[in-house]
């Protein structure tokens, strides 16, 4: 077919030729017929007689049973495309024309018809009438009406030609839109044309087409049952071969995760073998098991490496790592803000962030801040250089002892003492003017006048009139500056071999470290000359400082150890292990609260003083205690733990009070739509924090003997979710559990022995009570039946408190004070784990020095604390072992509700909120210590795995 204005032409049976001849006597590349059509009206049509030329009457095994040529590219018209036409035509047994008036006047299906005219004989037209008309007059067609055909075609025929009416079929799209109804004349019409075409009569043909589709048919259902077999088959050996890859993945994920468990356990116990010699190790070894997998182990390590109160009066703040060599000196600035520390390099930190502020070139074995801190006196072998902190800038030198001698500024900032090149002087400088302003010769050794080590240590005295130095082998020298004499010389031990001084911040002590050959730690009273004390260090002392209050003496000594002694008792406060090597200095910080330690291991530690733990984030100041959290966690309820009044709520990330309730409100906790829920007179009535307004609870009252809870009023639970609460009611022989949100009893329990402490389960349809002086029994609300009962002998005392872990597993109680003695020597001191799915005691957890009045589990319910008088216990919950010791700290205990949080009390009224998040730990030890694992360290503990950071950003 051709249009004059969109021209289609391509090769329909695009097959291969050469296939056998057709009947019609065709050649093998040839075609049965040619179809020719107007593109613009009849190209569905002709596209849909042809697929059912191709089909009708055809075996199964061929493609097809006719071929048959119908042009369908959308090309210009253009001459070159004619050939390709005229090659079709050549080749074709039959000529098949779509007729109608669009048709009969298109150019290119007047040239195919003229052509076939030429080369054929019109006995091999067929014609199809799809629009118009066509009219047989005789012997010829009748043009007055005929408009469907070229009129090429007059005078043509000899006879009426063969032609079928397809105007019914020209609406449709595609040969199976056609009605049920036409679809018999549908065969019919396609049997007129393939019969001519093919050489067979009609009936002859349309009995083979309804032959061959039966055995099609037959041949389908045979091939659709052997498929539908072969799939069934298949399906189940897929699903076998799928199952069996499930399983094989199961069993391997569940190989990599013992890996880890085992791994993650590995590491933290090699982080407790390290602790003694590498605890800046350690604490990335603790991150490595918690990062490999969170094990209970990796917790437990991960919490002993951040400190446990009850062992250590400071604890490392942050690993300072910046130098390649030896770090020999640190001091403070006035202010506190910046840390010097010098030795293979000169870097400046920032004292409170920990991070670095600038390096200076050239080394140092001493250092000294001037009193205002704007300058930095740094001594090496040579010279001592100042520097203006400000501007990073030299402003003046001075030479110094071949040894790398002490410096010293003057309280006014005006002068600078140093030591002399000559190894026993000591120059005082002018440093404005840049002169020596006295020079000051060291008595010689009593065994050799050229023997000694130089000067180690110099201090000024508080008014700047004296200044103190170290003697070689004498004990400390005292110098009038002003006078340029000496004015006492303090007598040493033969072996003391003096290495350090200090003076305490009042002038009144002067302290002296020795050699290991005595490994003391001498005391003067600096005006009258007379010896305090001695105390006995762990190696060479070679370095002193006094805290700002003078109450405590901080050493350095080759042990490898920070040492803390307490001046007013002459006694040995605590030692500080996280060196590897020799330490070299010490300084505190101007507020006392950071002290700073220099070591031969390459690292500052920056130790954080006092008995807070790492663990404690911050305080709520004169709060109370807690009560509860709300469900985003946001929000405390807290109260003072004497009569429970005086309560509020606090914003805990702001750490700000948000709201406070009347004074005779007893609060309980945050129902689930954010309300508080209070005991106002004996009655439960909820507060709208947003909206303000008190609403009562039909909850029916008890006796007012009834006071088996805290703080002797009735004992009350909350539901995790807030929407339910249990209670006593009447004389306490019922328990109740309230619908909060709906105001109405939803079960009510039998306790006839009187109930002292109520906790749900993991959500409102289980409950445990601990009877007074009697068993703990689980209860399974909504159909009010026991599901266990754990015997407990109280011996006259009664069960404090039991409480119930999120998942549903464990329980926790107190042991009764009426029990006998506990192994710790503690009667009643014990915390006991229960298993509900065993239904058995499982643990008996010893260690308070104290009895315990509150327990708790974490959300994740892998730890359960436990509060005392002073003293909060976090225990294992998998180990059945002490994780940390919190002192200065006790009930009530309060998780937040994504177990990040824990809330106590503290003193002074205050709450502390305890850090228990995992992952935070991990950060604050990778932040201590100030590095990650390197990839040698990585491959000594986990030699089979990739390289991955444990401390990454």
């Amino acid at each position: 077919m051709m249009s004059e204005s969109k021209f289609r032409h391509e090769d329909a049976g695009a097959e291969t030729r050469g296939r056998g001849a057709s009947r019609g006597g065709r050649r093998n590349d040839g075609y049965d017929a040619f179809i020719s059509y107007s593109h613009e009206k009849d190209s569905v049509l002709a596209k849909a007689l042809q697929s059912e030329l191709q089909a009708f009457a055809r075996p199964w095994y061929r493609p097809r049973a006719l071929r048959i040529f119908r042009d369908e590219t959308s090309l210009s018209a253009t001459p070159g495309l004619w050939p390709t036409i005229q090659q079709a035509l050549e080749v074709s047994d039959w000529f098949v024309l779509m007729a109608s008036p669009v048709s009969a006047e298109s150019k290119w299906v007047k040239d195919e018809v003229e052509w076939w005219l030429r080369h054929r004989s019109p006995d091999r037209i067929l014609l199809a009438l799809t629009d118009g008309e066509i009219c047989w007059s005789g012997d010829d067609f009748d043009w007055s009406t005929t408009n469907a055909i070229p009129p090429l075609l007059s005078g043509v025929f000899s006879h009426e030609p063969f032609w079928i009416d397809l105007r019914k079929l020209r609406s449709i799209a595609t040969l199976e839109q056609v009605d049920s109804k036409e679809q018999p004349r549908l065969g019919d019409i396609v049997a007129e044309f393939a019969a001519p075409i093919r050489g067979q009569d009609k009936d002859t043909l349309v009995g083979d087409h309804i032959r061959y589709q039966r055995k099609t048919r037959r041949l389908v259902q045979a091939v659709i049952t052997a498929l539908t077999g072969l799939l069934l088959v298949a399906v189940v050996a897929a699903a076998a071969a799928v199952a069996q890859a499930n399983n094989a993945n199961v069993q391997r994920q569940a190989a990599l995760l013992q890996r880890d468990i085992a791994t993650s356990r590995q590491l933290a116990a090699n982080s407790e073998l390290e602790s003694g010699r590498d605890p800046q190790l350690a604490a990335l070894l603790s991150s490595a098991a918690f990062v490999v997998h969170d094990t209970p182990e990796a917790r437990t390590s991960m919490v002993h490496r951040l400190g446990d109160q009850a062992s250590q009066r400071a604890h490392p703040q942050k690993f300072l790592s910046a130098h390649a060599g030896v770090v020999k000196t640190v001091a403070f600035s006035g202010d506190g803000r910046v840390l010097a520390a010098g030795g293979d390099k000169i870097v400046l930190w920032d004292a409170v962030a920990g991070t670095q502020l600038a390096t200076l070139p050239g080394s140092a074995r001493k250092l000294a801040f001037s009193p205002k801190g704007n300058m930095l006196a740094v001594c090496d072998q040579t010279k001592v250089t100042l520097w203006s902190i400000p501007q990073r800038a030299q402003i003046a030198s001075f030479p110094c002892g071949p040894l790398g001698s002490a410096i010293a500024y003057s309280p006014d900032g005006k002068r600078l003492a140093v030591g002399g090149q000559d190894i026993t002087t000591i120059v005082v400088w002018d440093i404005a003017k840049h002169v020596k302003l006295a020079t000051l010769a060291m008595p010689p050794s009593p065994a050799s006048p050229s023997e000694g080590l130089g000067i180690r240590a110099l201090a000024f005295s508080p008014d700047g009139s004296l200044l103190i130095a170290d003697s070689n082998y004498h004990g400390p020298v005292v110098w009038d500056v002003d006078k340029a004499q000496l004015a006492l010389s303090l007598s040493a031990s033969e072996q003391c071999g003096v290495l350090s001084i200090a003076l305490s911040p009042d002038g009144g002590i002067i302290g002296a470290g020795c050699s290991a050959h005595s490994a003391m730690i001498m005391l003067w009273d600096a005006r009258k000359g007379t010896e305090l004390a001695r105390m006995q260090a762990d190696g060479d002392v070679d370095a002193l400082h006094f805290s700002p209050d003078g109450n405590t003496l901080a050493s350095a000594d080759s042990a490898n150890h920070v040492t803390l002694w307490d001046i007013t008792k002459f006694t040995r406060i605590d030692t500080l292990k996280a060196h590897t090597d020799a330490v070299t200095d010490v300084a505190f910080s101007p507020d006392g609260q950071t002290l700073a330690s220099s070591s031969d291991d390459t690292n500052i530690i920056r130790w954080k003083l006092g008995t807070r733990s790492p663990l404690s984030s911050t305080s709520l100041p004169d709060a109370g205690s807690p009560v509860a959290f709300n469900l985003s966690g946001n929000l405390l309820l807290a109260a003072f733990a004497k009569n429970r009044s005086n309560a509020s709520v606090w914003d805990v990330i702001r750490r700000v009070q948000v709201a406070k309730l009347p004074s005779e409100d007893s609060p309980l906790g945050f129902t689930a739509d954010g309300r508080v829920l209070v005991v106002h007179k004996g009655n439960f009535t909820v507060w709208d924090l947003a909206h303000g307004g008190r609403t009562a609870l039909g909850v029916p009252p008890a006796a007012v003997s009834v006071g088996g809870g805290p703080y002797g009023a009735r004992p009350v639970a909350l539901s995790r979710d807030g929407r339910e609460m249990a209670t006593v009611i009447g004389d306490g022989t019922k328990l109740v559990v309230w619908d909060l949100g709906r105001d109405i009893q939803m079960a009510t329990l039998p306790a006839p022995e009187g109930i002292s402490s109520i906790a749900f389960g993991s959500d409102s349809k289980t409950l445990s009570a601990g009877e007074s002086g009697g068993p703990i029994v689980v209860w399974d609300v909504p159909h009010a039946k026991k599901l266990a009962e754990f015997p407990v002998d109280t011996l006259g005392g009664s069960i404090v408190t039991v409480t119930s872990s999120p998942d549903g597993h464990t329980l926790a109680s107190l042991q009764p004070a009426g029990q006998p003695q506990t192994p710790s020597g503690c009667f009643g001191c014990e915390v006991i784990l229960w298993s509900l799915d065993r239904r058995a005691r499982i643990a008996t957890l010893a260690g308070h020095t104290f009895q315990p009045g509150d327990v708790a589990f974490s959300p994740d319910s892998q730890t359960v604390v436990s509060a005392a008088a002073g003293e909060i216990i976090l225990w294992s919950v998998a180990q059945r072992a002490p994780m940390a010791k919190l002192i200065l700290a006790s009930g009530p205990l309060v998780y937040s509700p994504n177990g990040r949080i824990l809330a106590s009390t503290s003193r002074n009224n205050a709450i502390t909120l305890w850090d228990t998040d995992p992952a935070s730990w991990r950060r604050t030890l990778c932040t201590i210590a100030d590095r990650d694992l390197t990839p040698a360290e990585w491959n000594a503990y986990l030699p089979e795995r990739p390289y991955r950071h444990v401390c990454a950003n």
